[in-house]
């Protein structure tokens, strides 16, 4: 154990005295409402080696702790270990302390020196690469979905009510010793989730504006979130920012008609596998290929609902018995109108559990038995749960509803000036999809570090 930890040692305090000649031609592809257009973008890979990985033996990296070391302690300097994992966050991260587990690995607080000689605390999101247990197939799954965790929030970082990422940390010199990645984000207070769970006085009204404020603006780039949750909902003071882009996709609208509705069949299949129980819409239920923004409207109305209510108004875990509850709450779909949008295999699920066994309806006053809300909330939330589609509110429609008034006198919420498309259907391998991954992360990161250059020069030239 001991020449283990000096071996790590010795390595970390290697001094890097090159740097890496090679340029990276990353492209990535950006569509404005205009015309469609793919940009290309020459980067120099110039990185430290003491941001780098322990070793570049990937399997050597795997040295055991004991169990005083494994919950929160430093071994070389700047790499942490906490629960067993290494975090090899660099010089300008210290003092790391677990917060939680996310979908793809662990985040910690830390602190961060800014250049004003102040000090401020952050959020550090470890997604892992290195990931076992997976077939080939799942892996390439799993590299492109935290290609997306990345990508998205990195394009849609205008908007006040949207995660940013603050930096990205890659500590690996090549896509090979590649696991893991960090992203840099603003620390929040709590998510929604654990607001509502306490009961606290919400400021309902706000909220929904904020949350369908982001929405709007997500849906305007042609990005689908996919998984809109409380848990989703990072709250700070009278803060509030979307996150987790992990199951979000983008470009896969048909574009007919831009400037219309939305509301029109996805071009291919895509994974109706997404989002969180309790928040999935009934085309995701009843597993149809192709749908909609519209997924996540149904998600906003659930979240509208469980802060009327304080509590959740879907709670199985099991596609059928939701479907009962959503059933019971906005009635049995008996029209061919609201039917004739399904494709045959769903209609058939629905009518061979539910015709002779029809669920037994209540009404939205139900939901609320205390505090009932007032006529507009109740108008938004009925038409954020429609169970066709095409009848459901788009975030366009909700934040001019009559309940927004008071916010919609001033001026109305942006949209995204370009068109995301992510197209990966050429990555077919694991190495593939994962040089990509650390391709595309270090191009982010150059971008990343420029602004912040631009910005700190500004900020001197100014004072």
């Amino acid at each position: 154990m001991e020449s283990e930890r000096q071996r790590l040692r010795s390595l970390t305090n290697m001094i890097n005295d090159t740097s890496i000649s090679e340029m990276a031609v990353i492209s990535s592809t950006i569509l404005s409402h205009d015309s469609l257009t793919i940009s290309s973008t020459v980067v120099p890979l110039n990185i430290p080696l003491s941001s780098s990985s322990i070793s570049n033996n990937v399997e050597d990296d795997d040295v055991r702790l004991s169990k005083e070391e494994s919950d929160n302690s430093i071994v070389p300097p700047h790499i942490y270990s906490i629960f067993g994992l290494y975090f090899t966050v660099g010089p300008d991260y210290y003092e790391l302390k677990h917060l939680a587990r996310g979908s793809y690995g662990h985040i910690v607080k830390a602190k961060h020196d800014l250049s004003n000689n102040k000090t401020i605390d952050v959020a550090i999101k470890r997604l892992d690469i290195k990931v076992p247990n997976l077939s080939v197939r799942e892996k390439i799954s799993y590299y492109k979905d935290i290609y997306q965790e990345i990508f998205i929030p990195s394009q849609l970082d205008e908007h006040e009510n949207l995660m940013k990422i603050d930096d990205i940390i890659v500590p690996s010199q090549s896509f090979k010793h590649l696991k893991e990645i960090y992203l840099v984000q603003k620390l929040m207070d709590e998510d929604l989730c654990k607001v509502i769970k306490t009961r606290q006085t919400l400021n309902v009204k706000y909220i929904m504006y904020k949350i369908i404020s982001g929405i709007r603006f997500i849906h305007s780039a042609n990005v689908v979130h996919r998984d809109l949750t409380p848990n989703n909902i990072l709250i700070k003071k009278d803060e509030l920012f979307i996150s987790d882009f992990g199951f979000a996709t983008a470009g896969r609208i048909i574009f007919d008609d831009l400037e219309g509705d939305w509301c029109y069949p996805m071009s291919e299949e895509m994974n109706n596998q997404v989002g969180t129980r309790g928040y999935r819409a009934p085309e995701l239920l009843l597993a149809c290929p192709y749908y909609t923004k519209a997924v996540d409207m149904w998600s906003v109305g659930c979240i509208f609902g469980e802060m009327l209510s304080k509590c959740k108004i879907f709670h199985s875990y099991h596609d059928l018995p939701n479907l009962r509850e959503i059933f019971e709450l906005i009635g049995w779909p008996v029209s061919n109108e609201d039917l004739e949008w399904l494709p045959d295999h769903s209609r058939q699920y629905i009518t061979k559990h539910f015709n002779n066994n029809p669920p037994q309806l209540r009404s939205f006053e139900e939901l609320f038995p205390s505090s009932p809300p007032d006529d507009d909330a109740l108008d938004l939330l009925t038409n954020l749960l429609k169970f066709n589609p095409y009848k459901r509110l788009t975030a366009e429609q909700a934040i001019l509803h009559p309940y927004f008034q008071i916010y919609n006198n001033n001026n109305p919420t942006p949209t995204s000036n370009k068109l995301l498309w992510i197209e990966l259907d050429h990555l077919n391998t694991v190495d593939d999809v994962k040089k990509f991954l650390f391709d595309e992360a270090i191009n982010i990161r150059t971008r990343l570090h420029s602004q912040k250059s631009i910005t700190g020069r500004k900020n001197e030239i100014e004072n």
